[in-house]
């Protein structure tokens, strides 16, 4: 019988008829199915103690949950996907002994999945150390870490925003676009290569042509931050601004308490046993999502969100305008915009950014805001689809109420 051997990436492999070497891209012709999985719909929803995941990380009736996800999701599905992968193999190559000489940092998806179908793990046991080692001091150094390099995006933002112009208050009546990349916009005949934001260039260009005042925000959802579409942006003659122009302030006595308070929260969630809770195929994927879980307490996810939170209800306290009308509004920024929103009451719209999937984490959830259900995401008062099929998938596979879909 065949022994398969994982290495890290390698031109040239051992494949014999005793001996089949497989590296990550090897990998991937064993599942090329990348359609996202409902199944970590159900998990966050199970109770764990007496609360579901949305609600232990809620607090003052806000689940910042909704906040994460982004951040959690995404690795969830990686490690659903290598499972397909690992079991595809298997099933085509019946190993009699697995050798792991890489893919360390799937070593207990592995080893469950040896267990579970009788095959024998040889571990390259010294590679193992270095790689665990290497692992320690990156997730000591991490804290110290993520927030230079989050003061480093803010002040190359920042700096390039103060370049250009400064901040001018909005007028009365004003509305707030938000906008993400921009593309590249079809040659004309003359061969003429523009780029314009997308999806949000005609409204902003409706907007305009009937005088409404705008303020633009530029996101930026880049670790380590990018002024390309930024620099582009405030070359218009439209009103653009960073976003780290809100998230400049240090945290307030009121957001370091939420943090806390999460933190508290989830120190109580982890005291069960979340390896019988973030399960797929009776595989427990809780020892690689945790370090994921602890990842989101640090700079730029949820002390950021927080205390964006916070700078936008001051500056909507003393400046609340019109509307709100984002592109990719299931963002973490998007969101935070759209709490901020809702204590004011301020008229928001979400504009479909792309192709909808069935189903689709940002998109198919079992409780959506609403004062029956505060706890559940936030999504706009509107959002604007490209037609019934679309608007199908939102409400019925996503729970949105039909009248918040146009």
């Amino acid at each position: 019988m065949v022994e398969i051997k994982f290495c890290e990436k390698k031109d040239i492999k051992n494949i014999s008829s005793n001996l089949l070497e497989i590296d990550f891209e090897d990998l991937e012709q064993y599942y090329n199915f990348l359609q996202e999985t409902n199944e970590f719909q159900k998990i966050i929803y199970k109770k764990i103690g007496n609360k579901s995941i949305v609600e232990w990380f809620s607090s003052d009736e806000i689940s910042y949950w909704w906040l994460i996800s982004a951040v959690i999701f995404p690795k969830f599905n990686e490690e659903i996907i290598f499972i397909e992968r690992i079991l595809n193999l298997i099933n085509e190559k019946k190993p009699s002994k697995i050798i792991l000489d890489g893919f360390f940092d799937k070593y207990f998806i592995i080893n469950a999945i040896c267990k579970q179908n009788n095959i024998k793990l040889k571990i390259n046991h010294k590679k193992k150390y270095f790689f665990d080692q290497k692992q320690k001091i990156s997730k000591s150094i991490k804290p110290i870490r993520y927030k230079k390099i989050l003061k480093q995006k803010q002040e190359k933002r920042l700096t390039s925003f103060s370049k250009k112009t400064s901040f001018s208050q909005p007028p009365n009546d004003y509305t707030i676009v938000t906008g993400i990349n921009r593309r590249i916009k079809q040659p004309t005949l003359t061969g003429k290569v523009t780029k314009q934001d997308f999806i949000i260039q005609p409204i902003i260009d409706l907007l305009k042509k009937n005088n409404y005042p705008l303020m633009c925000i530029d996101l930026d959802y880049t670790l380590k931050g990018t002024t390309e579409s930024l620099s582009e942006r405030l070359e218009t003659d439209v009103n653009w601004i960073p976003i780290e122009y809100f998230s400049k302030e240090l945290p307030s006595k009121k957001t370091l308490d939420i943090i806390n308070e999460l933190q508290n929260n989830f120190a109580s969630l982890k005291k069960y046993n979340l390896n019988d809770h973030f399960i797929y195929k009776n595989i427990s994927l809780w020892t690689i999502l945790e370090s994921t879980f602890n990842d989101v307490f640090l700079e730029p996810y949820l002390p950021t969100y927080i205390n964006l939170i916070e700078q936008f209800e001051i500056f909507f306290s003393n400046h609340k305008p019109k509307a709100i009308i984002q592109a990719y509004e299931v963002g973490p920024f998007a969101k935070v915009i759209e709490i901020a929103a809702k204590k004011f009451g301020i008229k928001t719209i979400g504009i479909q950014h792309g192709m909808l999937n069935e189903p689709g984490h940002d998109y198919t959830h079992k409780e959506i805001f609403s004062s029956k259900s505060p706890l559940g995401t936030p999504i706009p008062d509107s959002t604007f689809v490209f037609g019934e099929y679309y608007k199908k998938i939102l409400t019925k596979d996503g729970n949105f109420p039909s009248d918040k879909v146009t």
